[in-house]
């Protein structure tokens, strides 16, 4: 079977990893898509202003759901590695890419509701 080793620190990262999604996916659908306005931003042009706007319903995929599918897809990738187990030679950093990712794409998806709700200055 290919894929990494994983001894039980490395499934410690990946359960974190998993629970900050779901916890931030329940917020989002349960606190703050209800509070959100009906029209909010979902693009910021090159000087931080909000020039892009859409319906409240149209950014759950973003906020709740793509953080998700990006952590299922780095936890999926090294299992189809054609070569065997050279994902093992760069595991830390393949981690380490793992959860910058994953935590770039939750902080990205805060970005909608922060913003319409008055928590993030519109610059």
């Amino acid at each position: 079977m290919s894929g990494l080793d994983y001894a039980v620190r490395d499934k410690v990262l990946w359960m974190a990893l998993l629970a900050l999604c779901l916890v931030s996916a329940a917020i989002y659908v349960f606190w703050a898509l209800p509070a959100m306005p009906d029209t909010v931003p979902v693009h910021w042009g090159v000087g931080g202003v909000a020039d892009g706007w859409d319906s409240k319903g149209s950014t759950v995929f973003m906020g709740a759901v793509l953080p998700l599918l990006v952590l299922a897809l780095l936890f999926a990738v090294p299992f189809f590695d054609p070569r065997g187990r050279s994902f093992n030679r760069f595991k830390g950093i393949y981690q380490g890419f793992a959860a910058a990712m994953t935590l770039f794409m939750v902080v990205m998806g805060w970005m909608t509701p922060l913003t319409a709700l008055g928590l993030l200055p519109d610059c």
